[in-house]
């Protein structure tokens, strides 16, 4: 059913919805890694990426990501893979996106934070950072370099936008007839109509549900709006619809048309939507679905499918234009768009001579597309600045190279590189799996039995951590009871 569901919950275009809640405060909250001042957010003299008006600030970028990295950092050392690292990059991106957006949405519907809000946050922060009150709060904010009025301003855009986020959630509950309609895919026509700052074109888009029904094609809608008065986009019918690709209003009268009628005109905020019905056919239930645990994991999926679709309707009128050279390059791996990627590496390889990520990344994408020359010849040039580096290690690139020579039947070779990862990953449980899987392969015993060691010695670690940390918790617990 698992599968099942994560085909039926596919993201409607490629905007990530990463774990919004758990990071809700990130934005506000402090960073540990790189202290100082933290200018207002509305300050964009730099920006990683813009979108219409709006932006993502280098700095704000830079801060969150640390943040995000900092939960890496084991004895002062980054245990992380380059390839989590771009992961991470590209997650903070999309998430200070989301807030900006979110943010600008609450400021538009007027959305007010209040007394009992303020509280709410303030108690989160100070019990995050385990601190006695609001005055400790102060006092550890100026430890950090930073005045209590700028960090209060970060934190004010944070609430506005989980209050809209909130908002834009609320609507989806689920009932019998949902769970039903979920096992359904329409082919329909839909109208997006968003108006422009100021302009009232409720009577329009009235008048044009009824032409519509009357007659009216869809091709026919673009020239009935001025550019000036509204943002207009007509959907292509060639494709079928699931269930959760639209918004959840739109969704809840589009499931309910007959075939071939015309909707009236649906508000998604400060939009509207109307919809024609073609067709639709029924999907089959997976073998194990059990409808309780099916409409749980389908109102999570539609909660943050909710988020994503007002974003996806906001970069439709607001293109995103990524600056970071980076970032560039990940966007476009993730869209597919292998060429841009290989420009965007090999500008990266040459404005940054002594870095071996660029050629790492490359290598790796022209492995991915079977350019096995091209692959070579990168991830060779990362092996030479590896070595130009004094103590930096990199098992995974090594990892790579002992695929490529797997994949050239280089026996020899691939052994080598294999063993020369494994004699950096002592404390990788993340590449430890991998190349035990692949010393098991190649019937190499005592690397195998190596590995196992490393594991269990990691696990037993891990567990020791884990106990001290209980027993730490129970002393704190006894003690709170005592006072």
């Amino acid at each position: 059913m698992l599968r099942f569901f994560r085909e039926k919950a596919a993201v409607f275009v490629w905007v990530i919805v990463i774990a919004f809640v758990l990071t809700l405060f990130a934005g506000a909250y402090l960073s540990k890694f790189s202290g100082g001042e933290s200018s207002s957010v509305d300050v964009r003299s730099e920006a990683v990426a813009r979108f219409g008006d709006y932006s993502v600030s280098e700095q704000q970028y830079r801060q969150f990501l640390s943040q995000q990295l900092g939960g890496y950092v084991v004895d002062g050392k980054l245990k992380v893979s380059p390839d989590v690292i771009e992961l991470l990059q590209y997650q903070v991106l999309i998430k200070l996106l989301q807030d900006e957006v979110f943010y600008q949405a609450a400021v538009s519907k007027k959305i007010k934070v209040t007394k009992r809000d303020w509280a709410q946050a303030f108690q989160e922060l100070i019990m995050y950072y385990d601190l006695k009150d609001k005055k400790a709060l102060k006092s550890f904010l100026k430890e950090q370099g930073r005045s209590f009025s700028s960090f209060k301003k970060e934190l004010k855009r944070t609430i506005l936008a989980r209050k809209f986020t909130m908002f834009l959630q609320a609507p989806v509950s689920l009932d019998k007839q949902d769970i039903e309609q979920s096992f359904r895919s329409l082919k329909l026509r839909y109208l997006y109509v968003n108006p422009k700052k100021g302009a009232d074109v409720s009577k329009q888009i009235q008048d044009l549900s009824d032409r519509l029904k009357s007659g009216m094609l869809f091709s026919e809608v673009d020239s009935f709006f001025s550019d000036e008065e509204a943002f207009v986009k007509v959907s292509s019918e060639s494709n079928w619809i699931g269930y959760g690709e639209l918004p959840f209003s739109v969704q809840k009268v589009a499931y309910v048309l007959d075939k071939n009628e015309v909707s009236q005109p649906i508000s998604y905020g400060d939009a509207y939507f109307i919809v024609q019905s073609l067709d639709s056919k029924r999907i089959p239930a997976p073998k194990d679905y059990e409808e309780s645990s099916y409409k749980d994991q389908l109102t999570s999926a539609l909660k943050s499918r909710a988020l994503s679709q007002y974003v996806s309707f906001f970069l439709l009128e607001n293109p995103l234009q990524i600056q970071d050279m980076t970032l560039q390059a990940i966007d476009a791996k993730k869209r597919r768009d292998f060429d841009s990627a290989i420009a965007a590496y090999r500008l990266l390889s040459s404005q940054q001579v002594s870095n071996p990520m660029p050629h790492y990344f490359l290598g790796k994408l022209y492995l991915g597309i079977q350019d096995y020359d091209n692959a070579k010849d990168e991830l060779l040039k990362a092996e030479v600045k590896v070595g130009l580096l004094k103590g930096f290690q990199f098992p995974e690139l090594f990892f790579v190279l002992g695929q490529y020579f797997e994949i050239m039947k280089d026996s020899r070779s691939s052994l080598d590189y294999y063993r020369k990862a494994l004699s950096f990953s002592e404390y990788r449980l993340d590449l430890l799996e991998p190349l035990k899987e692949k010393f098991s392969q190649l019937k190499r015993q005592p690397e195998v039995q190596q590995i196992q060691k490393y594991i269990r010695q990691l696990e037993e670690k891990k567990d020791k951590k884990v106990t001290v940390q209980s027993g730490s918790l129970e002393k704190d617990t006894k003690k709170h009871k005592l006072k």
